[in-house]
Order: C-alpha cells, then sequence, then structure tokens
C-alpha cells in the first residue's frame, strides 16, 4: 500500500515512541506503528532508513537534544514530544529532507499525541536544531 510521507514520518514516531519506556525489535515496533497500512517501495524504505538513522544515531541525538533544553532533562519531557523531537532531529541530520518541512510536521505530530503545549514545545526545541 502507498502511503504520504507524511504518513510514513507519522509511523517511525510510533515506532520510537516506546524507546522512552521499553527495548523492542523493529520489526514489532512497524508492526504496531502501521496498523493496517503496510507501506511497500520507497516510502517503506524511507521509513526503514529513517527509523535505522535515529537508532544507530540515539546517542547523538540525546547530545543535541540535551543542549538545546532549556531548563529541562531529557528524562523530565514527556514521551510523545521526546519521541517527536528525536524523530525531527533524525531527519534533519540524516535525510535531506527540508528542515521547514520536517519542522512543520513533527509538530503536527505533537499536536496530535501530545498535550496542549506539545507543538509549541517541539517547535522551540527543533527550531534552536
Amino acid at each position: 500500500m502507498a502511503v504520504s510521507r507524511k504518513k510514513s514520518r507519522e509511523i517511525v514516531f510510533r515506532m520510537l515512541f516506546p524507546l522512552g519506556f521499553e527495548d523492542s525489535g523493529q520489526a514489532e515496533l512497524f508492526e504496531l506503528a502501521s496498523n493496517e497500512e503496510t507501506p511497500v517501495g520507497p516510502e517503506r524504505e524511507y521509513i526503514d532508513n529513517l527509523y535505522k538513522s535515529a537508532i544507530d544515531n540515539m546517542d547523538e541525538i540525546n547530545k543535541v537534544l540535551a543542549e538545546k533544553l532549556e531548563g529541562f532533562t531529557i528524562d523530565r519531557v514527556f514521551k510523545t514530544d521526546l519521541a517527536a523531537i528525536r524523530l525531527g532531529i533524525a531527519e534533519i541530520k540524516y535525510t535531506k529532507t527540508d528542515k521547514k518541512v520536517v519542522l512543520s510536521e513533527c509538530v503536527e505530530i505533537a499536536k496530535k499525541y501530545g498535550t496542549d503545549k506539545s507543538g509549541s514545545f517541539v517547535n522551540g526545541v527543533l527550531a534552536k536544531v
């Protein structure tokens, strides 16, 4: 099934979210995150590559995140916000996607899954990246 880049990003977000709680395998996370939609072709490749970039570079992503947080430590950030920010940092640093698109999409994901303040928080942190 073909899915949009926006939906692909949301799938990667849902794959990254549980990592704040437990260590699951990529295949299990993909199945949980993709629900009934199973992306194929370029979008599946995009999902796999973005997720792998995030996982393989998580220490660097967390370092960048820690530098950009003001008055917070990573363990105090809401898990939904944390996943959206990690997704954004990974996509900004390890893909050629336009940074403005990444910022906008991650803010929308944060608004959808987070609190009333998640969108502005994620926007503020990612804008510093």
